[in-house]
């Protein structure tokens, strides 16, 4: 699931809207016995703008009225008792884009399912086109290797039964289009 808008069009809010939401509002899958993992990972904001961005959102949507003002410790108990109570366990990476990409996402995925002894059952990512290139794909030009990138992290989330949602920021020539 890719979400493409101009810069400051709420890519980064939705795709936090979608990890929050499948946490609340649906029951983890069957994963033979392993701790269902929703995995967030931001290219753009930290860990902690995130949290409180999530802890705002779930507070209003319970009890509709401003949130508290609770401390840090409060707000990370909040948030994850909130994602966590059906089932999920929610884990929110921060990475910074010029070293973060495809062979690092699935080393990720890999080191978080055997340090949590779960499988992986969703990723957002915090957006795609932050992301490092690949390597071996230096020959090609920017917008083929964002094809290939995007290739590698569709088959990998397609064979393993992941979800995978990311935003594609759009350049300046799509702002023409925009009415």
């Amino acid at each position: 699931f890719a979400i493409a808008a101009l810069s400051h069009n709420y890519k980064s809010g939705l795709l936090m809207d979608i990890a929050r939401w499948i946490c609340v509002y649906n029951k983890p899958p069957e994963t033979n016995g392993l701790k269902p993992i929703v995995l967030f990972i931001s290219l753009e904001n930290e860990v902690y703008e995130n949290l409180f961005d999530w802890y705002k959102k779930l507070y209003m949507s319970t009890y509709r009225k401003k949130p508290e003002d609770l401390s840090a410790e409060e707000i990370v108990e909040y948030v994850s008792r909130e994602f966590n109570k059906n089932g999920f366990r929610m884990i929110a990476k921060r990475r910074m884009g010029d070293n973060f990409g495809y062979h690092e996402y699935e080393k990720m995925v890999d080191e978080e399912e055997k340090k949590h002894h779960g499988k992986v059952v969703a990723t957002v990512l915090d957006y795609i086109t932050l992301c490092q290139r690949c390597p071996e794909d230096r020959e090609f030009n920017d917008p083929k290797q964002l094809q290939l990138m995007a290739e590698r992290f569709h088959n990998h989330t397609s064979h393993h039964a992941i979800f995978f949602a990311t935003g594609l920021q759009m350049d300046t020539n799509a702002s023409q289009l925009a009415v």
